[in-house]
């Protein structure tokens, strides 16, 4: 606060000089600007001293982050469970919010997939990534006219055998969470759609 009183201060000074400066050389207008602004910022420092600190902008890490705790804070409280409690759980949930984001990935992945393949969609989708290796190297074995048939029923079973991988994870992350919680806080989840 005094950095910014002592700048309003020299800039007065500055101004002052200037002021005195125009009055010698009579210029009406610039002597009633000059006057006008020296009137109005004597009365800045009081204006500056009640106006609060800005508040600083969240990188966008630190919003997924505060996001983040306002879900978990949101899960907690719907599942009643005690603080106690929360550390044991709290790790199953995630793990089991990962392996569903990665099946839902596997699921985006094969229709973006089918979208291109039949034409339908935008025609810049060869260029993105869809974030499987696996539905990515099909997708660019079907974009080549040389890809043999056996190519292209080898990445199919790649793209396949990943999505079993991904969904006998989500089972394994959801039986972990289960042996963990009561019958009312799994049923809280089932609606919520994280159980089944």
């Amino acid at each position: 606060m005094q950095g910014r009183n002592l700048r309003l201060l020299v800039q007065k000074r500055v101004l002052l000089r200037v002021l005195s400066y125009q009055t010698r050389k009579m210029n009406p207008k610039l002597l009633l600007t000059a006057t006008c602004t020296a009137i109005l910022l004597s009365h800045v420092p009081g204006l500056i001293a009640q106006t609060p600190a800005p508040t600083p902008v969240a990188s966008s890490g630190d919003k997924m982050a505060d996001a983040r705790q306002r879900m978990n804070d949101r899960l907690k409280a719907a599942l009643k469970v005690a603080d106690d409690e929360w550390p044991v759980i709290e790790p199953l949930l995630e793990r089991v919010e990962t392996a569903q984001r990665a099946t839902m990935l596997g699921r985006i992945s094969s229709s973006s997939l089918t979208r291109h393949t039949h034409g339908i969609g935008d025609t810049g989708a060869s260029n993105r990534s869809s974030g499987s290796p696996e539905a990515d190297a099909l997708r660019m074995a079907l974009e080549s006219d040389g890809t043999s048939t056996d190519e292209i029923k080898a990445r199919l079973q790649a793209l396949r055998d990943a999505h079993n991988r991904a969904n006998a994870n989500l089972a394994q992350a959801r039986e972990d969470l289960k042996k963990v919680l009561t019958v009312r806080q799994e049923a809280t989840l089932v609606e919520m759609g994280l159980l089944e």
